[in-house]
């Protein structure tokens, strides 16, 4: 078995406000080839101050962009809700168990709540808000968006040894 890369951002600028934001990336449906047992998400905080995020969680995703059924949280730091980045350092979550089957669409949530955090570009759909209450576990949450910056540097799946290098799709998105 071993790690697939689905979804990887390049840095294209960062938030310095400590500002406390929800954000929710949509993962799409065909973003692999292969179905995984775990998953797991990389963070950058931004290059002069640390982010701390409230909670991260994972579930698939309605067509309105709701969590289909209760998310799966996400954690950080050997099974913490919560974390904080150091500056200009990445972090990597644990390895959360989660079916992620290929065919389906999902979102990613994170609560920050001091929003110092390296962004990419995406040209894929995601939702943020200034609700200052952790949602990541929450179903439905009204949003703002999009805002076009993924926090998500790296979205990675695991998968059996048959499949890995040969049947996944890696994309590695930079820009719009």
């Amino acid at each position: 078995m071993g790690w697939v890369t689905l979804l990887e951002y390049s840095k294209t600028g960062e938030y310095t406000d400590s500002a406390t934001r929800q954000h929710r990336q949509v993962i799409p449906a065909d973003t692999a080839a292969v179905d995984g047992t775990k998953v797991r998400i990389t963070i950058q905080a931004s290059t002069g101050t640390s982010a701390t995020l409230g909670g991260t969680s994972i579930g698939e995703s309605t067509a309105a962009d709701d969590f289909a059924v209760a998310p799966t949280r996400i954690t950080w730091d050997s099974g913490s809700d919560t974390t904080t980045i150091t500056a200009g350092q990445s972090k990597m979550s644990d390895e959360t168990t989660f079916a992620f089957n290929k065919t389906k669409r999902y979102l990613v949530h994170q609560y920050q709540t001091a929003r110092n955090i390296a962004y990419g570009t995406s040209v894929l759909l995601d939702y943020w808000s200034s609700d200052a209450v952790d949602r990541t576990m929450t179903q439905s949450v009204a949003f703002s968006g999009p805002s076009n910056a993924v926090y998500i540097l790296k979205f990675e799946i695991y998968v059996a040894d048959a499949y890995q290098g040969i049947f996944h799709r890696s994309k590695t998105i930079s820009g719009t």
